[in-house]
């Protein structure tokens, strides 16, 4: 198909991938299975390394770049991790010094990372981790999660906390987790509520010594429809944002994302997101990110122009408050699963497939989309530029993020090149 020019459409500012991570380590295979990060460290993992250094640590230079730091020695079968300012927590399945599952700590300390203490005794094989200042919980086995809290320099294991509905189910209690400097939040996305197997998300109150205390239950508004409520979870300041990944809404499995806000010390639900070229399968909301500026949430079975490859959302408020998609962005090769990992720092968004590469996506900055042949300047070039991956079905002519190639592309690019680049 060829487009003519003659057009003009509006359109929001888009912004682009400022870099691909790939694995530091040539005997990494799985690099970015899983990751953590903040506005100054990105840690990502590599589950299947078959060295002792699959933890990757890449800091961000003053001038906003992302550069790569250290390999973290981590010997043993890798799991997850969680960054809290300088401190990380790096989960394993079996380590040799443990002759089982073990939990490091890692601290940054004189611009080195060093490992300051090894946990053994998590009770079961640990899976996904968060840390905040002095606690962090593990989900261990398939329906438990245990806590430990730094006592005087030591951590320390202070309790194992069960579904405290279905304690004796496998409600998958614990598959998401967040943590705030208040709260610890735990789904449990197979839980059955009084329509059905909605999942749920339980709401413990952090104490300054002792067991944590359960505050609250949030279950989705439509229950009924089995959204698997609680898979993700991110939580920053006030703003929680909990993902539904089998929601069914126009589609079967499409999924949606569930946005709360704290009121009078209860959270309440403020809005439900939608992405906006929702199909069968997307499962939006299997990943969230929120920095309580934007949300990021992902679908990793959208279709694109590959597919079922993978996309991200990103929303925003607009003048009335109301959030909103304001960017989607994909990997530009064939992938499957794009988005089934994904962090969210210093305006910076990390995404990839859960292997193989990390995207950085920065936005902060503008991206000049329709400078196709990249030398700075507009010019009936990039007209032609836009001609030639339009018949090449390439994903860079894919002007309206809508995973198809329309004539309606043309008229977002078309408004773009009007309105210029700054």
């Amino acid at each position: 198909m060829h487009v003519a020019v003659g057009f003009v459409a509006t359109a929001a500012s888009a912004q682009c991938p400022i870099e691909t991570l790939v694995s530091p380590s040539p005997t990494a295979d799985r690099f970015g299975n899983g990751l953590a990060m903040n506005d100054r460290h990105l840690i990502v993992i590599d589950s299947r390394d078959t060295g002792s250094d699959g933890v990757f640590v890449y800091r961000r230079e003053p001038s906003g770049s992302w550069v790569f730091d250290a390999a973290l020695d981590a010997p043993g079968n890798l799991a997850d991790v969680s960054l809290f300012g300088d401190r990380a927590i790096v989960t394993v399945f079996f380590a040799g010094v443990c002759s089982g599952p073990a939990a490091y700590v890692y601290e940054l300390r004189d611009s080195a990372w060093v490992r300051t203490e090894t946990i053994c005794g998590l009770m079961s094989q640990p899976y996904g981790v968060v840390l905040n200042e002095d606690l962090f919980a593990i989900q261990s086995g398939s329906s438990s999660v245990v806590v430990f809290r730094n006592i005087d320099g030591e951590w320390t294991f202070v309790e194992r906390l069960a579904n405290p509905d279905s304690p004796s189910t496998s409600s998958a209690f614990g598959v998401g987790m967040a943590m705030s400097e208040r709260s610890v939040f735990i789904g449990a996305y197979r839980e059955r509520v009084p329509a059905g197997p909605g999942g749920a998300v339980y709401v413990y109150e952090r104490t300054l010594s002792g067991p944590l205390a359960l505050k609250q239950k949030l279950v989705a508004p439509d229950v009924h429809n089995a959204p698997a409520f609680g898979t993700s979870i991110s939580i920053a300041g006030d703003l929680l944002v909990i993902g539904g990944y089998l929601s069914p809404r126009s589609y079967e499995d499409q999924g949606a994302v569930y946005v709360y806000r704290l009121i009078d010390d209860q959270w309440q639900l403020e809005q439900e997101l939608t992405h906006s070229n929702p199909g069968e399968n997307d499962q939006f909301g299997v990943a969230v990110a929120t920095d309580g500026q934007r949300i990021v949430a992902s679908a990793r079975y959208a279709d694109t122009r590959f597919r079922s490859a993978g996309r991200v959302y990103v929303f925003e408020r607009d003048g009335t408050g109301s959030w909103i998609q304001t960017q989607a962005f994909d990997h530009q090769d064939p992938t499957y699963g794009y988005g089934t990992v994904l962090g969210l720092g210093a305006g910076v968004v990390a995404a990839g497939p859960g292997g193989g590469f990390v995207d950085l996506v920065d936005l902060n900055q503008d991206c000049c989309r329709p400078d196709l042949d990249d030398d700075g300047v507009l010019t009936i070039f990039d007209y032609l530029a836009f001609q030639t991956l339009f018949d090449a079905q390439d994903a860079r002519a894919d002007f309206d993020d809508d995973g198809v190639l329309t004539i309606f592309d043309f008229l977002v690019f078309q408004s773009d090149f009007v309105d210029g680049c700054d």
